[in-house]
């Protein structure tokens, strides 16, 4: 059985850009989006969505802004010398530099009127009618909550968030035309905090339980194409409760299990194959480049 460890915490540290993080290169990306929002004459306060994404909470009048893409366009055009694209859960930001090419998504947020704690998210990109576009009432911070709840121990949190990040690696990958069948970001995070089971086995050599992600990685996704028939459904274990995957058309459903079933079969082929040289290269066909290749042996 391939276990690829090693490579896929690298593989994560290639991929993770956590926006909490003071230090580095992290900063340098992370100041001047916000200088340029705060010189736009936005007051926006940052936050790390789970250390995944971005959340920006802006104080704004509530009447000033009824369309939440007229929003997003300002943020956008703020922006400008970025790559900007305006997606409906988000705005996602191409950053250039040393390395693997990144981008972070911006999730915009203003304080909701009902109660205190509560955030009400800008849903909707360019050319959605009414219908697919609002301001929806939710808790981000209350996510973080569930999982610490549910997962008390830091290891397996560590994991899950590993698990959401190469989730939503293969989604990028994946779903580069077929926006009707891309699953959001919010998604899969629902539905690995719904189907996470931590893995990990005792290492003999130091006596300590070790993770095994790709183990970890496989169950999710075999769940998930498990529960995809005829519909897959991930509900949002937080205010409002909603079916993540509500806005995936039936055909989008189609392409998006037909996707499930083949990453699973790619995961469950890796585990099973005894030369790392040949899984990790099944691993690579998944998820690219950024996934180290194991080297051949001389």
């Amino acid at each position: 059985m391939a276990l690829l460890q090693h490579h896929f915490t690298r593989f994560d540290e290639a991929i993770r850009l956590d926006w909490s993080n003071d230090d580095g290169l992290l900063r340098e990306r992370r100041e001047p989006i916000l200088e340029r929002l705060r010189l736009g004459g936005l007051d926006v306060s940052p936050f790390s969505d789970l250390g995944l994404d971005v959340g920006l909470i802006f104080a704004i009048d509530r009447s000033a802004w009824p369309n939440p893409v007229a929003l997003k366009q300002r943020v956008a055009a703020a922006l400008s010398g970025y790559a900007v694209e305006i997606r409906r859960p988000c705005l996602r930001v191409r950053l250039q530099g040393d390395g693997p090419r990144h981008h972070v998504d911006l999730s915009l947020y203003r304080p909701s009127p009902i109660a205190d704690g509560l955030f009400e998210l800008a849903v909707g990109k360019v050319g959605d009618g009414t219908r697919l576009r609002g301001w929806r009432t939710t808790n981000p911070h209350a996510l973080g909550a569930v999982i610490d709840q549910r997962f008390p121990d830091l290891e397996d949190r560590a994991q899950l968030r590993r698990i959401v990040r190469a989730l939503k690696r293969w989604k990028d990958r994946s779903f580069a035309t077929e926006a009707h069948a891309r699953p959001t970001g919010i998604a899969l995070t629902a539905s690995a905090i719904e189907w996470f089971s931590p893995k990990k086995a005792i290492d003999p050599a130091t006596g300590r339980a070790e993770p095994r992600d790709l183990e970890a990685l496989a169950s999710v996704v075999a769940s998930m194409v498990a529960d995809a028939s005829p519909r897959l459904v991930a509900r949002l274990p937080v205010s409002p409760q909603d079916d993540t995957f509500a806005r995936v058309s039936r055909a989008g459903m189609e392409v998006l299990h037909a996707r499930l079933v083949a990453l699973r079969d790619g995961l469950e082929a890796a585990l099973r194959d005894d030369e790392d040289e040949r899984a990790s290269t099944r691993v690579r066909e998944l998820f690219g480049d950024d996934f180290p290749r194991v080297a051949t042996s001389p």
